[in-house]
């Protein structure tokens, strides 16, 4: 699974490559610094794009996880999760999925 080609100059322009913290079959997981409309910040970047393809669906589903989990935090005005993460609807984050 890659990136789709302007996604990934976006993503290039934007990203600054720090750490390499972990990579695994679910994800690559980097610390760098990220390039926003108000100045770069200290970031985390979890790829998913580069995986094997028959990891895919579980690494897409724990990332959701962890992507529910983080947003209690936010709610304490910890910015955890990027705005670009957020789902459209807010209260879908606060519902539970059925799966669970």
């Amino acid at each position: 699974m890659k990136l789709p080609k302007d996604d990934a100059v976006a993503l290039a322009s934007r990203w600054s490559e720090g750490v390499l913290l972990k990579r695994d079959v679910f994800s690559t997981v980097e610390r760098g610094r990220f390039r926003g409309d108000n100045g770069e910040v200290d970031a985390v970047l979890r790829r998913l794009d580069e995986v094997p393809w028959w990891s895919f669906g579980l690494a897409q589903h724990l990332f959701a996880r962890e992507r529910r989990a983080l947003f209690p935090a936010d709610e304490h005005q910890f910015r955890t999760v990027p705005a670009a993460c957020e789902p459209a609807d807010k209260e879908a984050r606060r519902q539970p999925s059925a799966r669970q």
